[in-house]
């Protein structure tokens, strides 16, 4: 063939090409052979061994070339399939890819929702967030300290006035409370604490720390929300200004009793069941006993039972309860070893101490000595009957000495020679004398016809005495004046037995009128201090109660709304955890609706009793389904507001004592108003109980706490009777003064 114009050889080898069209093929090959000679010129010539040789490798090249071309074709079958399953799989990746864009796009609108959600429960949290705020300023207002401890006592949480007692900061948090310096006293409060863990039963102890203030520790098992213990709460209450108050009372009672002790006169005091609880030296000397042989002893076994006596029975059980004091109350009895003994009692009734004091006054002695002066009275009656003790003398007109009898001679001293003609002057006193007492008896004595003097008088000698006299004007004879008639007696034994007497009147009243006035100003204090208390725990009621009502209530109202809203949006698998998040709220709302009433009721800041007492009664029925009937006869006013807030405190505790311990569910309330007395009782048919013994319980101790509202009302000059019969029910009855309207 002609290569751009060149001859040359070419080899052409063409072979059929078997695929699977129908349409057949061919396979052509083409190679160009060149001949060189010895000068390096291409020459054409023959066939020959070389040629041979390249068709014979040529033969070879188309065999390894067929197998080439069936593997060829063998792969591209191969291929072919595989391009089929790719087809396959191409169709499904894009059905797959449809799917994965719906999803995309459904995935989208939930992350759209959840965002929404997310900025809702962002605000929810910022919500919960300023309530809990809340709580702690709430916890910090209280001035309360407050540890929160988990259950191996390391430090949850603390009150910012934990501070004050433990040196804590922020990282503390976690720390075991072993590791933590305190600022009082606090060996074995782990062990009290882990003791706390295993019986859930409350600690409770005192601490001083090292400003020498004294804190209240009470210890409480921590409950989670599911009511499981996880850990323990440790609140440290500042009772300081109470001990203050207490020691105070208690130097009062010390300064009452060191009074008693150094009073002469014997003297006991007795409590509500008439049983010695203090006496005075005076009386264990008077009666020899010594004061452990009778404390705590009933009056009437006292000494065998020489104190049984009827006027002592009249005197406390019936004299005493209405007219609460008694002045010389006279008891003459025969005691052992002492004889028959005469007593004046002087009683008073300290109600607000529900305390008795009798003051014991033996006048025996002066007793005999007046039924003596009465019985020498009687003699110097006869004798002057008989004209043989009294001086009688006869004078004239210008009071000179006419005559006189024996009785006058052996009275003043004289003699019959010596006084005779004299005047009567003589016996008067120089003050007496002075002051012309002697002529204006006289002048008196002329006019109205007698006149009574008793003053000092003088013997001979310048003895004094004391005389009583009788200065007698006479009638006139022939009009001539029949002078005087002057009758003396001595009364100096008398006089100097009424003067020891009056003297010692004085100072036993001056003494009691001082004892009297002490108690009644540490009487009035002790009821200021206790008014003080009771509007101050009531002040703090309505504080906290204002802060639940105006603040917690609100926010946890608002939050249950908000839930509330976002709850119908959300999907159903959110729904349940949102449900019980706003049933937690509802019920938070429902018992800080019930604490702010029960802190502070608002029907007690009204006077009236009555409707406080239909409220409480209302209240008793639809928190623990005691029925609870109201008796009153008319309106009853209580002016005072810390008594009216006492009152509805301590019926509330009665009528919870009917729901613990009466086992009943009806109880009855009575009103009723004497004179400046009001009478409020609490009836039940339940149970009953052992009065004596519960009166010697506290309610820390799991019992009715009568003993502490026996004290509380005593503080108001009031008073607590209990009737009350194991299995006849009960009758608990408060009874005050009120004041005048």
């Amino acid at each position: 063939v002609a290569f751009n114009g060149d001859i040359g050889w070419v080899y052409l080898i063409v072979q059929p090409a078997e695929v699977e069209e129908q349409a057949r093929h061919a396979l052509v090959l083409f190679a160009e052979v060149r001949l060189l000679d010895h000068d390096g010129q291409e020459v054409l010539q023959e066939e020959g061994p070389l040629v041979q040789h390249l068709q014979a490798e040529l033969m070879q090249t188309r065999g390894r070339l067929q197998t080439i071309i069936e593997e060829y074709e063998t792969q591209h079958e191969e291929l072919k399939a595989a391009n089929e399953e790719l087809q396959s799989i191409n169709e499904e990746y894009k059905s797959a890819t449809e799917e994965l864009e719906t999803s995309k796009e459904e995935l989208q609108s939930v992350n759209e929702e959840l965002q929404t959600v997310n900025s809702e429960l962002k605000n929810k949290v910022e919500e919960i967030s300023h309530a809990h705020t809340d709580l702690e300023n709430l916890l910090a207002s209280t001035e309360i300290a407050t540890l929160f401890l988990d259950r191996a006592l390391r430090i949850r949480r603390f009150t910012p006035n934990a501070t004050a007692l433990f040196h804590l900061r922020q990282s503390d948090e976690g720390r075991a409370i072993d590791e933590v310096k305190a600022r009082m006293d606090f060996d074995g409060f782990a062990e009290e604490a882990r003791q706390v863990l295993r019986t859930l039963e409350m600690v409770e102890r005192e601490v001083v720390d090292e400003s020498e203030r004294r804190y209240l520790v009470r210890m409480r098992p921590y409950r989670s929300p599911d009511d499981k213990i996880d850990g323990v709460v440790l609140t440290f209450i500042d009772i300081t200004e109470r001990k203050r108050v207490e020691q105070a009372l208690q130097r009062a009672l010390s300064y009452a009793e060191s009074v008693i002790g150094t009073i002469r006169e014997p003297l006991l005091v007795l409590d509500a069941t008439l049983r010695v609880q203090t006496i005075n030296a005076a009386f264990c000397e008077a009666f020899a006993v010594r004061s452990e042989e009778v404390q705590g002893a009933f009056i009437y076994e006292l000494g065998n039972g020489q104190w049984d006596i009827a006027e002592l029975r009249r005197l406390l059980n019936e004299i005493l309860p209405q007219d609460h004091r008694m002045t010389d109350f006279e008891v003459t009895h025969r005691f052992e070893g002492l004889g028959w003994r005469t007593m004046l009692l002087n009683a008073r009734q300290l109600e607000e101490h529900q305390l008795i004091l009798l003051a014991i006054e033996d006048v025996t002695e002066r007793q005999v000595a007046q039924m003596a002066l009465e019985a020498s009275e009687r003699r110097y009656r006869l004798l002057v009957e008989a004209v043989e003790e009294y001086a009688i003398f006869l004078l004239d007109e210008a009071g000179r000495v006419r005559s006189w009898n024996e009785g006058a001679s052996r009275l003043l001293g004289y003699n019959e020679q010596e006084i005779l003609g004299e005047p009567f002057e003589i016996i008067f006193t120089e003050e007496d004398r002075a002051a012309d007492v002697p002529e204006q008896e006289r002048e008196q004595a002329r006019l109205t016809g007698q006149v009574a003097d008793e003053r000092w008088q003088v013997r001979k000698g310048g003895l004094r005495f004391w005389a009583s006299g009788i200065l007698t004007a006479l009638p006139e004879e022939n009009g001539t004046p029949g002078g005087f008639v002057q009758i003396l007696r001595d009364n100096t034994r008398r006089r100097t037995s009424e003067a020891d007497l009056q003297a010692s009147e004085q100072e036993v009243r001056a003494l009691t009128e001082g004892l009297e006035e002490r108690v009644e100003q540490r009487t009035k204090q002790v009821r200021r201090l206790a008014s003080a208390l009771v509007m101050a725990e009531q002040r703090e009621r309505r504080r906290i109660s204002a802060i639940l009502h105006d603040h917690l209530q609100q926010l946890l109202f608002g939050a249950q709304m908000q839930v509330s809203f976002l709850n119908k949006d959300l999907p159903e698998a959110l729904r349940k955890e949102t449900d019980a998040i706003i049933q937690t709220l509802r019920e938070a709302i429902d018992v800080t609706r019930t604490l702010t009433v029960d802190l502070s009721p608002p029907v007690l800041k009204g006077e009236g009793l009555d409707d406080a007492l239909q409220w409480l009664a209302h209240q008793m029925q639809s928190l623990y389904n005691l029925k609870v009937e109201v008796k009153a006869s008319g309106f009853h006013v209580v002016q005072d507001e810390d008594l009216r807030v006492l009152l509805f405190q301590l019926l509330r505790e009665l009528l919870f004592n009917v729901v613990k311990h009466a086992g009943v569910l009806e109880a009855r309330v009575e009103l009723a108003q004497t004179d400046a007395h009001l009478r409020i009782s609490v009836v039940d048919a339940g149970a009953g109980f052992d009065v004596a013994r519960a009166l010697t319980l506290s309610e820390e101790d799991g019992h009715f706490g009568l003993a502490r509202i026996r004290e509380r009302l005593a503080l108001f000059d009031g008073k607590l009777e209990i009737e009350s019969t194991p299995g006849e029910g009960t009758r608990a009855t408060l009874s005050v003064p009120l004041r005048a309207t």
